[in-house]
């Protein structure tokens, strides 16, 4: 979970997306699905708590004692009020150089971690968004395509300040083979064709390879299996999708979100462990 000294619990109402709840918290969408790995953001269900890093302009408003439509509010006491929507803990005054340096540490984390977890999400996404155009014979088929691949950069960004540059290429271009696999592994099973897994295997081997040579925090075994489990999950998705299990895919699909989650951590914890 993200690093936050001021979370807060947001209980879900009628009529709340995650739109209006970044607007209100003075957060972002981005932020909101990454701080909720188990929640699912097209299905917000009345009653469902969301864990919230506020913004700066919301904390402020809640010290004033003011709420967004500038109306003064009285703030209750925070120990009363943990997991009701106020602060959930103080923030700690930091006044040492090393209580500084750790904090400073603790960011570099924090974005690391949260572009791994966002680069992974957003591959997913858009593999299943791709799946539908396809199922769909839509129009915006090519374009979701080729967004599809953009993500192969986005999860090779996360490592660009700490592996050299010809590593960085390598990872990519198995990055681009792995999407580019599973893109063709949609149009073939939507056709009802059976797709190359074996292909999708070998290009998870040699990632595995490339990532276990880089760093010995990432144990082979944990990285292969990590990995395959992704690729039998998206495959399964796919495959229940065309069969009209509709019900099945969808919770495959949530099975593979905190999946990918785990992965992104792992992965992530791993550039600091070197």
């Amino acid at each position: 979970m993200m690093m936050c000294q001021k979370k807060i619990t947001h209980t879900i109402e009628a009529g709340d997306t995650l739109y209006n709840l970044s607007k209100k918290y003075d957060t972002t969408v981005t932020d909101l699905i990454l701080g909720n790995p188990g929640a699912n953001p097209y299905n917000l269900r009345i009653g469902m708590q969301l864990r919230v890093c506020p913004g700066e302009k919301y904390l402020e408003s809640v010290s004033r004692g003011t709420n967004n439509n500038g109306t003064v509010q009285r703030v209750p006491n925070v120990e009363q009020t943990m997991g009701q929507g106020i602060l959930a803990e103080p923030m700690k005054p930091q006044n040492t150089v090393q209580e500084a340096q750790a904090c400073r540490e603790t960011d570099e984390m924090r974005q690391v971690l949260d572009h791994m977890r966002f680069s992974w999400l957003s591959q997913i996404y858009w593999i299943r968004m791709y799946l539908m155009s396809v199922m769909l014979q839509a129009k915006d088929m090519q374009d979701v395509e080729e967004r599809m691949l953009e993500t192969a950069d986005e999860l090779t960004d996360a490592y660009q300040d700490y592996l050299p540059i010809h590593i960085i290429k390598q990872l990519h271009d198995l990055f681009l083979n792995q999407t580019e696999l599973i893109g063709e592994g949609v149009r073939l099973i939507c056709d009802g064709k059976k797709c190359n897994y074996q292909a999708w295997q070998e290009n998870a081997d040699l990632l595995t390879e490339l990532f276990v040579q880089q760093n010995p925090y990432y144990g082979n075994d944990t990285v292969h299996n990590m990995l395959f489990n992704y690729l039998d999950m998206t495959h399964e998705e796919i495959e229940e999708q065309k069969d009209g299990k509709y019900g099945k895919s969808i919770a495959t699909f949530a099975g593979l979100e905190e999946q990918v989650m785990k992965m992104a951590d792992f992965l992530a914890q791993g550039l600091f462990q070197e």
